[in-house]
């Protein structure tokens, strides 16, 4: 923080001796001696106007790399919540498909958790948007919910129906428009704008 002030500060003087050099060449050098002569205490001034401007540049420095920064966040909890969307999708369509070739890479239990982690382990506190905090909770409860839905479907599946799944593949269907629904919310919370169609 206090190279950013300095580095604030330094840039603020620069642009005003720039702009009092700028001032000063439109002006005959004859002319501005006999002013400076005339006006004793306009250095003062001007000394004045490149503070005030540091001043203004410490200020907004911080402040703009802040806000940056804030952005950058709730990009990344935005990108997250992408991600679990489409992790849950695309259990869901395997499922469908009837395609329980699962590998320990593929297991729900994994990939899922994964998500469910980076979700839980988000420094929320730094969204500073109380509906935005909201809907990236909700978020994370449903994919820990999913990840359960899905395990017991594909471990039904594993033991050809010898064990039973309490879950139904509609049920998992209900929760992935349930996430969806949340993670559009989640956008709309954070000010995100709506992202570009994939081509």
């Amino acid at each position: 923080m206090r190279l950013e002030t300095f580095a604030a500060s330094l840039l603020g003087g620069v642009i005003g001796a720039v702009v009092v050099l700028a001032g000063l060449s439109a002006i005959r050098s004859q002319e501005t001696l006999a002013w400076f002569d005339a006006h004793p205490g306009a250095a003062g001034w001007f000394q004045a106007f490149g503070t005030i401007i540091a001043v203004l540049v410490a200020i907004g420095v911080p402040a703009w790399n802040a806000a940056q920064a804030r952005n950058r966040l709730r990009m990344t909890a935005y990108q997250i919540a992408v991600e679990a969307f489409e992790e849950v999708a695309s259990y869901l369509h395997r499922i469908s498909e009837r395609q329980p070739a699962w590998t320990a890479s593929e297991d729900p239990d994994t990939q899922l958790a994964r998500i469910a982690g980076a979700l839980e382990g988000f420094p929320t506190s730094e969204l500073a948007v109380l509906g935005g905090l909201r809907s990236f909770i909700a978020v994370g409860v449903l994919v820990r919910r999913s990840q359960e839905m899905l395990s017991a479907l594909v471990t039904a599946y594993a033991t050809g129906g010898r064990k039973k799944s309490i879950y139904t593949r509609q049920d998992v269907e209900f929760l992935l428009e349930d996430l969806g629904i949340m993670v559009e919310g989640l956008r709309k919370d954070l000010g995100l704008p709506r992202p570009k169609p994939r081509t």
